[in-house]
């Protein structure tokens, strides 16, 4: 089959299904809907199942002919099995299912646990979440039958860890809902003047636990079974990194920077509040930092268990949350060091007029602000300078500390061009105009501090970059076509080749039989660090009896 007419069978294949999908859902929404129709005043059902019958009757015998004829090509031809077009209208069908069946799935389910104390609509989520089960399940096993193909495992992790991510959205949104009405009522109780008192299993608690078990499961299911083993996926790795890992890590610090700013607050002027009010914000501030806590250290630990079978493309991702922790740190910081400075300037030049603790909220911030960010950055930057210096040619290019270098030192020209301008400006103007006092350095405090910060900021970075520049930063590294003959059932080294490449490119030359045994991964990769000193811009990678061969060509 050619891939037109793939792509017109699938194309045709999904519109229909999705015609077929909601008018089974309106069916089954009027049908169950008969014998509360004078309840629940939703219309005429007889307009509903007329909709629904033209739905079904036009869409699903257009999806069965393509998608039997599409079924019976795939059974025949393995190379239209192993089709990304296949594979690709497989798993956006899985995503459609699963968008439209979890929210009626917690729809149903706060409905079954008696959120809603007046009647709510839920029959069309009950009929939703019965359709678009059986989809999702029909092709989840359409796909499982599928044999492991290269194509399908890239588009499909594509689908597990959306879905996985997804999921666990969902959960950490229904724990923090459930241990904030916890907390809240337990603070209540302590602390605050409550006239009356509520029921302990309220509203907030049941909805909260229908988002938890319905993000559980979706998770669950993603995480714990459908991607067990799958050690060796870049995508994995950048779940694991950038979605879980620093997704609990901001919430960590967020949190901790919150509550700094308060207690440093409270601790500069007692008086000035009253501690049941002023820390009235922990109810709903610590269920952050703890579900983000526990995300954070579950992930973590999965990342060092499975660090030994993770792919050398994981690489890369591990580098992109180092910079972008470090870049949150060093924005954290220099916003400490910027509130800090201004206040000092502000105490030194501020006039008599001035509350006598107009001080404490800019000095909190500036604390909060330098004990969460400076750490961070000291920590994950001096980890990556430890490489760099450490003798790791690749580091030193690598695009995530670039982007870091060159977005610090444009950050801190930028503030720069406009603070020294705006201080340069007032300071020429009060002198033409004999009006130089301490009271204009106290206005201009904020730009100066921005003035100092910012230099600061661009002379380490300065010689950040001469020192990186110095050691070939900027050297593009030689970069090759590779041709690579292996048999079908070897595809998954194309991953790990192009990550051993450094980003050259890889194509992959199928055998008409079965290849002979592949050496072990790690020989490939030795053998493949060598390219970049052979001549020719092309190399054809020979992988067979054991033995990596090598033929460098122009």
């Amino acid at each position: 089959m050619t891939t037109i007419r793939r792509l017109y069978f699938y194309v045709v294949a999904f519109a229909a299904l999705m015609v077929t999908a909601f008018g089974v859902v309106t069916l089954l929404s009027a049908l169950l809907d008969l014998p509360f129709h004078s309840i629940t005043v939703v219309g005429d059902p007889t307009t509903q199942i007329a909709l629904a019958l033209a739905m079904l009757i036009i869409g699903g015998p257009v999806w069965l002919l393509h998608w039997f004829f599409a079924e019976r090509s795939a059974a025949r031809n393995a190379d239209d099995r192993r089709a990304a077009l296949r594979h690709l209208f497989l798993n956006l069908v899985l995503a459609t299912a699963l968008l439209n069946l979890i929210p009626s799935f917690h729809r149903s389910l706060d409905w079954l646990l008696g959120t809603r104390l007046t009647y709510d609509p839920v029959i069309p989520h009950i009929a939703m979440l019965l359709a678009w089960s059986v989809v999702w399940g029909y092709h989840w096993w359409t796909l499982r039958r599928e044999g492991p193909e290269a194509t399908r495992r890239t588009l499909h992790r594509w689908y597990l860890y959306g879905a996985t991510a997804y999921g666990l959205g969902l959960l950490v949104l229904g724990a923090h809902g459930f241990l904030t009405a916890v907390l809240q009522q337990i603070y209540d109780a302590l602390f605050a003047r409550v006239l009356t008192t509520s029921p302990f299993w309220t509203d907030a608690l049941r909805g909260s636990l229908a988002f938890i078990v319905v993000g559980a499961l979706c998770w669950a299911f993603h995480w714990l079974y459908a991607a067990r083993g799958d050690t060796a996926s870049v995508l994995r790795q950048v779940y694991l990194y950038l979605v879980a890992v620093l997704g609990g890590l901001a919430a960590v610090l967020i949190v901790a920077g919150i509550l700094i700013y308060r207690v440093l607050q409270y601790i500069l002027d007692p008086a000035a509040f009253t501690p049941s009010s002023h820390f009235s914000f922990l109810p709903q501030v610590l269920p952050v930092g703890f579900i983000g806590l526990l995300v954070g250290l579950y992930h973590w630990f999965t990342l060092q268990r499975e660090a030994a079978g993770a792919e050398a493309g994981g690489r890369t991702v591990r580098r992109a949350y180092r910079y972008l922790t470090t870049a949150f740190g060093l924005g954290a910081l220099s916003g400490g060091l910027g509130v800090l400075l201004a206040l000092l300037i502000g105490l030194v030049t501020g006039p008599a007029s001035l509350t006598a603790r107009w001080w404490r909220d800019p000095l909190s911030l500036a604390f909060a602000l330098l004990l969460v960010g400076g750490p961070l950055w000291a920590y994950e930057w001096f980890r990556a300078e430890a490489e760099a210096r450490g003798g790791d040619p690749d580091e030193r290019r690598a695009l995530p500390r670039r982007l870091l270098v060159y977005g610090a030192l444009t950050l801190a020209i930028l503030g720069l061009l406009g603070n020294l301008v705006y201080v340069l400006f007032r300071l020429l103007e009060a002198l033409l105009q004999s009006r130089l006092s301490l009271g204009l350095f106290f206005d201009m405090r904020g730009n100066i501090a921005v003035v100092l910060v910012a230099a600061a900021v661009l002379a380490y970075y300065g010689l950040v970059l001469r020192s990186d520049l110095r050691h070939g930063a900027e050297t593009a590294r030689r970069r090759k076509t590779v041709l690579l003959w292996v048999g079908p059932e070897h595809q998954e080294l194309l991953p790990r080749l192009r990550a051993a490449l450094s980003g050259g490119r890889v194509q992959v030359a199928e055998g008409l039989t079965d290849a002979p045994p592949v050496v072990d991964i790690g020989q490939v990769e030795e053998a493949l660090a060598h390219l970049p000193d052979l001549p020719g811009e092309r190399a054809l990678v020979v992988v067979s009896s054991g033995h990596v061969q090598i033929y460098p060509y122009r």
